[in-house]
């Protein structure tokens, strides 16, 4: 994604995001590393299911936040489809500029 593009998309979210600096802080930098939690949970689905043979589901995450442990689940399961639904407006759009950051700093 262009400069300029990514740019626009944060500037906007910004404008109207009400969560506190600490708060999209720590939703944000979920995107750079996965949290513990979200690790252990890929490991034992890897271990204890068959999703690590490459099957394919489905899975919904309700209050999902940012939505940045589904880009992790999508990453270990790639044919498994991810979606994440949450009552909070701000988190959901924290996500789409978490996905922005993500596509530009790989």
């Amino acid at each position: 994604m262009p400069d300029d593009a990514r740019d626009a998309v944060l500037s906007g979210a910004a404008t109207w995001l009400r969560l506190e600096d600490y708060e999209r802080d720590y939703h944000l930098e979920q995107f750079d590393r996965p949290l513990g939690y979200a690790t252990a949970l890929i490991d034992f689905l890897r271990e204890h299911t068959v999703l690590g043979d490459g099957a394919r589901c489905r899975v919904l995450d309700v209050g999902t936040g940012a939505g940045a442990n589904l880009g992790w689940m999508s990453r270990a399961f790639p044919s498994c489809e991810f979606v994440g639904v949450d009552i909070n407006e701000e988190l959901l759009a924290l996500g789409v500029v978490g996905q922005v950051h993500e596509q530009t700093s790989s």
